[in-house]
């Protein structure tokens, strides 16, 4: 059984790159198999799949801001941050 579930996480990473460790839990929770985010990102590590990347994909960093502010000059660009979206302009 374990085999399986490690093949199903492999195979939806590798058909889905876009799906983070949530994701494919919940897919996982669909089909009858109880599996948490840890032991995914473990199975996925194990196999060479990198898919932390995909938990914050489009979500731009600290750093991005920091540099549009750098071209942009005089804090022009505002931030916005977390589910409730606050602004933050500096």
């Amino acid at each position: 059984m374990l085999l399986e579930i490690r093949r199903l996480v492999v195979r939806m990473a590798e058909e889905n790159p876009t799906w983070g460790y949530t994701r494919i839990q919940g897919a996982l929770k669909n089909i009858g198999h109880q599996v948490g985010r840890s032991t995914i990102r473990r199975v996925l590590k194990a196999a060479g799949l990198d898919h932390a990347r995909s938990e914050a994909a489009g979500a731009p960093d600290r750093a991005t801001f920091d540099n549009l502010d750098a071209i942009f000059g005089d804090g022009h660009v505002s931030r916005c941050s977390g589910p409730g979206i606050t602004r933050d302009a500096s």
